[in-house]
């Protein structure tokens, strides 16, 4: 795995776990506290995170909820963190190629 691979792969999951753990944090607040406003944010987030999972498996007809009669659902949260991080590894990946490209460029120019 190249550099920009890894940094994709572990921003993916930190920014999906991440999310989770805000709504938590504010939903523990109180109602009256300016924490609060942030709990419908939360959810959005968790929303356009969660929608390539949600794409994936809808075929199945499986509808992938976060929280669940038992809590919160861990094998979602996982299936959601692998997606992401492997969609992230994808642009990680352009990312660099696309940097390799252009320093392969300049180098030419220059030895001109």
């Amino acid at each position: 795995m190249r550099k920009a691979q890894v940094i994709g792969a572990v921003t993916g999951a930190l920014v999906t776990v991440g999310i989770p753990v805000l709504h938590i944090i504010h939903t523990t607040t109180k109602a009256t506290d300016a924490a609060a406003d942030y709990i419908d944010a939360a959810a959005i987030l968790w929303r356009v995170a969660s929608w390539p999972t949600w794409k994936i498996c809808e075929p199945f007809g499986w509808k992938p909820f976060l929280y669940t009669d038992g809590g919160m659902s861990l094998v979602v949260l996982g299936l959601v963190v692998i997606t992401n991080a492997f969609l992230f590894v994808l642009v990680g990946t352009l990312i660099g190629w696309l940097l390799r490209l252009v320093n392969s460029k300049i180098s030419l120019l220059s030895d001109e």
